[in-house]
Order: structure tokens, then C-alpha cells, then sequence
């Protein structure tokens, strides 16, 4: 995979123009073209930042949207055999074969024959390529397992790591590793109806718990969430997560620069900025399957005024991190 370093911004511009445009087709809203929202999306400052620094991030991300949209388009050689691809660059998307095996099951046979197929050739070229079977597992999967790189990012990760004590580590380690995947199957099973929504929450939980993760991973389900009409008018929180998201994108170079730079602050004030932003994130998610909820109960009972009523009356569904009433 190292050829890949050799690659130019102009090259990284088009795969995120591409990835861009797989996401829009596949969720058949390219009819809001002509109200210029492709256009703000392709200039969110996010999406520029995946392809000018020239890193693996808009590639993964082609490699994602390739797999919904294939994933749509009910094609399995392709679609698994890209997730295969994308588990060798980040194995943090193997939580995406949860809505594939729900949608080809009547094909595991096949899901299962061409996942490990295209496992083992991908585990053979790696190891063609280091030689050492324990050198390559240390610099790919191992690497995301073990998280010996520390340096600051935009996860949660590195910040307890570097206070925990050495003799806890493997602990907390195994804790944060099985967290990620402790959300799988309730999820699965929630939104076993809605198998698009249950593939864009898996990526916030990629995004939130990975342990390496950048603004591309926001950057990449942020648009597929417009798809998801139906549930708009029942967001709760969206005014305050969209302003929160804005305030930590535009702090978060300043409270680096203050901390690294400047050197008038520390490590506390860029990880406060970190923490926000993943809050925000979580209350995407939360507020998306509460809304995927409301409409299957008025789907199911009817009455949409007296089903909100009773939300209404539920004060935990209009608890806000960001105010003090409830």
C-alpha cells in the first residue's frame, strides 16, 4: 500500500469529487443539484481538508461510498470485496458487514465464501509485501488494536492513554476495543428495517470510536444523513449539534495552536474541544434513531399529535448536554 504516497492533491481532489457523487446516486437526491447543496457540500471545509493534505482518508472514503452504493444496488462480488479492501486500511469497517449480511441473507453462502476469499488474498499481498508475517500484523491490524502512536487527533484515544498507568493499559485497552463492538448488535437489531440508517450510524460509531479517526470519517456520513427525509422533521437537536460542530471545527485549530505553539495552554484545552465534538456526534446518532423510532410508532399506532404528546411527556428524550433546563 505504500505506492499510494505517491499520489498528488489533484488525484485526491477527484476521488473525493467521486465519493462524493457515489454517496448522492446511490441515495437518489442528485434532483437538489440545481439548489446548489452539492456544490456547499463539495466547499465544506472538511471535505477540502480530506484531499488537500494528500492522505489515505478520501481513498478509504471512496471505498466506503463505493460499498453503499454497490451495497444498493444489491451487487455482493463488489460490495464485499471492497469492505474486505477498506478492513485493510482501517479494520474498524468491519462493523459495516452487520446491514450487508442482513441484506444478502439469503446469500450467506456466498457472502461468507467471497468474504474469506478476498480476505486471505488481501492477507497474502500484505504479506508478500513485508516478508514478515509479524511485521505486517503489527503495522495494520495490530496498530489499530494496540494503538502505540499517541500523537493528538480528533478521538478519544490518545488523551487517556497517555495518563493511564502502564499496568493498566492492557485493561482499558481490551475496554475501548470491545466498546466499539458492543454496539453492533443492539443496533442491528433496532434498525434491522432501515438498513441505510443502520449503516450511517455504524459509521458515527467508526468516527466517535476508532482510535484514530479525522475529520474524514464526519466528513463522509455528514451528507448521507440529508437522504434520511422522513426523519428531519423530528430531530430534536439538530440546531444545536449542527452550531456545535462548527464551534469545535473552528476552535479546534486555535486551542492547538495555543497548546503547541503559543504554549499558553496544554493538552486540556484541545481534548475539551475533542470531547465536545464527540458529544455532538453521539447526539447525531441519538437523535436520529429516536426520530427512526418516532415514525415507526406513528407508522404503527397512527396519531402522530397524540404519540408527540407522550413523547413530550418522557423529559430524558429532551435532555441536552448543551443546556441546564431539561
Amino acid at each position: 500500500m505504500y505506492f499510494f504516497g505517491v499520489f498528488n492533491r489533484k488525484f485526491f481532489g477527484k476521488i473525493s469529487i467521486f465519493w462524493v457523487n457515489c454517496i448522492f446516486e446511490v441515495l437518489e437526491i442528485r434532483i437538489i443539484e440545481k439548489h446548489g447543496h452539492v456544490l456547499g457540500y463539495l466547499l465544506n471545509p472538511m471535505t477540502i481538508g480530506c484531499w488537500t493534505i494528500s492522505n489515505l482518508s478520501s481513498l478509504i472514503n471512496l471505498f466506503v461510498s463505493l460499498i453503499l452504493y454497490y451495497f444498493n444496488k444489491d451487487y455482493l462480488f463488489i460490495s464485499i470485496f471492497t469492505i474486505c479492501l477498506t478492513i485493510q486500511l482501517n479494520p474498524y469497517y468491519l462493523l459495516l458487514l452487520a446491514p450487508l449480511i442482513l441484506h444478502f441473507n439469503q446469500r450467506k453462502f456466498s457472502l461468507i465464501f467471497i468474504f474469506g476469499l478476498s480476505s486471505i488474498v488481501f492477507f497474502c499481498l500484505n504479506l508478500y509485501l513485508e516478508e514478515n508475517w509479524k511485521d505486517m500484523f503489527r503495522n495494520t491490524f495490530g496498530f489499530f488494536l494496540t494503538v502505540p502512536d499517541l500523537t493528538p487527533n480528533v478521538g478519544i484515544f490518545w488523551y487517556f492513554f497517555t495518563q493511564v498507568f502502564d499496568h493498566y493499559r492492557s485493561l482499558f485497552l481490551c475496554v475501548f476495543q470491545l466498546n466499539t463492538i458492543l454496539y453492533v448488535v443492539p443496533l442491528t437489531v433496532l434498525l434491522r428495517n432501515n438498513l441505510n440508517l443502520l449503516f450511517s450510524i455504524l459509521l458515527i460509531v467508526v468516527a466517535l470510536f476508532s482510535p484514530y479517526p479525522s475529520y474524514a470519517e464526519t466528513a463522509l456520513y455528514l451528507p448521507v444523513l440529508a437522504a434520511f427525509i422522513d426523519l428531519h422533521k423530528y430531530l430534536r437537536q439538530s440546531l444545536v449539534t449542527g452550531c456545535t460542530i462548527l464551534a469545535t471545527f473552528i476552535l479546534s485549530p486555535i486551542m492547538w495552536s495555543m497548546w503547541v505553539h503559543i504554549g499558553s495552554g496544554n493538552a486540556n484545552f484541545f481534548f475539551a474541544i475533542v470531547w465536545v465534538f464527540a458529544i455532538a456526534q453521539i447526539f447525531i446518532a441519538a437523535d436520529l434513531i429516536s426520530s427512526f423510532l418516532r415514525v415507526e410508532l406513528v407508522e404503527d399506532n397512527g396519531g402522530e399529535e397524540e404519540i408527540e404528546k407522550r413523547f413530550e411527556g418522557i423529559k430524558l428524550l429532551n435532555i441536552c448536554p448543551f443546556t441546564l433546563s431539561l
